[in-house]
């Protein structure tokens, strides 16, 4: 119980059930592969509950998060940016994990071009740096080769100015960041964007840890759109949290 009201005191916008990923090196983006699976249906309930969560201040950037590591996040980057383009708006996903960086294995994507090359040549055209994927309005910017100094990078001038230009290019920009209690680079990237979306995994974190994790972006001014559970499984105990979720009120919203 103390789980459940941890998580539903940050606004659970999404709940998004496990889900079998193919055995081999490229995992499928479910929303494109599986269109009709409960999963991808999960995804678009995801997407109008942060549309509606917008319906004020119209939304262009998104920071996807998480407490601690594997939780979902990349996923979550993925298949919300899927959906996003399925509603005929075009998006960029943008990995700024440079440690441990995701998305080029995710749309089988090289990575010796991306974010910390576009940041080296400012005066390029973004082109030159972007890919496109398999899916349709879908473009992603890989974390490119990894630095030495990657909180420095984030939190640089320039990277400022890449949000900027990222933001005139497309009409969605969703950023996949590192964890936030395990490096500073996603607070130093929260508020400089339009609203965070904080993933959680089923019965992978403490409510103390959680806490912690929102703490962290308040302190920080950070607008968080809310919380979505992922790795969701109704045959384990996790159920309660689903329980929860249908039981919470509804989310005054904002339309992106």
């Amino acid at each position: 119980p103390e789980a459940i009201h941890a998580l539903m005191g940050q606004n659970a916008i999404g709940v998004i059930p496990q889900y079998q990923e193919k055995e081999n090196k490229r995992r499928d983006i479910i929303t494109a592969a599986q269109p009709h699976s409960v999963a991808a249906e999960a995804y678009r309930v995801l997407r109008t509950n942060v549309q509606l969560r917008t319906l004020d201040h119209p939304l262009h950037t998104i920071l996807v998060t998480s407490s601690l590591p594997a939780e979902g996040k990349s996923h979550t980057v993925a298949n919300l940016g899927a959906v996003i383009a399925q509603a005929d708006l075009p998006v960029i996903l943008v990995d700024t994990d440079l440690r441990k960086p995701t998305l080029h294995h995710l749309f089988n994507l090289k990575n010796d071009k991306g974010l910390t090359t576009a940041l080296l040549a400012p005066d390029d055209a973004l082109s030159n740096h972007v890919q496109q994927t398999s899916i349709k309005n879908v473009r992603v910017l890989t974390s490119g080769p990894t630095p030495s100094n990657p909180a420095e990078i984030i939190g640089s001038e320039r990277m400022k100015a890449l949000i900027a230009k990222l933001q005139q290019e497309t009409a969605v920009v969703i950023f996949d960041s590192p964890p936030l209690l395990s490096v500073a680079d996603a607070s130093l990237l929260a508020h400089q964007v339009d609203g965070t979306l904080l993933v959680v995994g089923a019965g992978m974190i403490r409510p103390d840890t959680l806490a912690h994790a929102v703490e962290s972006l308040q302190a920080i001014d950070a607008n968080l759109l809310g919380v979505t559970l992922t790795k969701f499984n109704p045959a384990t105990a996790e159920s309660y949290y689903y329980a929860a979720y249908n039981e919470a009120p509804a989310l005054n919203g904002r339309f992106i």
